[in-house]
């Protein structure tokens, strides 16, 4: 996503979030998605930004799988 405000960018990523339940109650078998992004400054390396999106990403996703784990019930 391409943005002008961290507002846009929040915006864009609950709305995902969000069409993404949705898709997984009708499908329990639909993925789900860990997100990451960083802000490029002016005169800072596309690359270096690009990292530190990865990295957030792997750190979301890591939270996610420790939140589902403490919330999954055993299925009977």
């Amino acid at each position: 996503i391409l943005s002008g405000t961290p507002e846009t960018v929040g915006s864009c990523i609950s709305d995902l979030q969000r069409k993404i339940r949705e898709k997984q109650e009708k499908d329990e078998t639909f993925p789900g998605v860990s997100v990451g992004f960083a802000r490029k400054e002016k005169d800072e390396p596309i690359r270096q930004a690009l990292a530190a999106a990865d990295e957030m990403m792997y750190r979301m996703k890591k939270e996610e799988k420790a939140a589902d784990s403490r919330t999954n019930q055993p299925k009977k």
